[in-house]
């Protein structure tokens, strides 16, 4: 008698790229890595920074995170296939002043759908993107000049991006 071995894991690109403050989505893969047709519940550690959200999509009916009936890998021989793989999306959005280039971990707990069991838990790192945005006050602005005056204006430039940046401005004198 071959015991039953109930085990899974998830499955993702090595790191996965998140534009700061916007919701991405991510498709993962939930691998029945056992030896028997099992049922599965992801679960988001609550440990992300505040600011930062995660949640889980399955298209299975009896929840977002659940996994129902998954069959193992061998019952895909002899014509391997993805029988024994799930579909699951990852939707994260990052804190909107995240910096650039910042690792975030994180962890997605796979149970037993039936004991609560904790089969594996996956770290899954994101990385945020760079974001190049800034405000200009006044976004436009006309002088009256007369050929003896030297006038004086201000501009001010807020970089609203999450990377140090250098920004370039200059007179538009076309209709001058």
């Amino acid at each position: 008698i071959i015991p039953s071995i109930v085990d899974g894991e998830i499955i993702a690109e090595s790191t996965l790229e998140a534009d700061v403050g916007n919701l991405k989505e991510f498709p993962i893969e939930l691998v029945n890595t056992g030896n028997d047709l099992s049922s599965y519940r992801l679960v988001i550690l609550d440990d992300l920074p505040e600011l930062w959200s995660a949640t889980l999509a399955t298209s299975d009916p009896a929840g977002s995170t659940i996994v129902q009936d998954l069959v193992p890998a061998m019952s895909d021989h002899p014509n391997p296939g993805q029988g024994h793989v799930a579909q699951v999306i990852l939707s994260v959005t990052p804190d909107p002043q995240a910096p650039a280039d910042t690792l975030q971990p994180l962890n997605i707990r796979v149970e037993d759908r039936d004991t609560g069991e904790l089969l594996t838990l996956n770290t899954l790192l994101i990385r945020v993107e760079e974001s190049i945005s800034f405000e200009l006050e006044p976004t436009t602005h006309t002088i009256d000049l007369s050929p003896y005056e030297t006038p004086s204006t201000r501009v001010y430039i807020n970089n609203t991006g999450n990377v140090a940046t250098t920004f370039k401005i200059w007179l538009d004198d076309a209709a001058a």
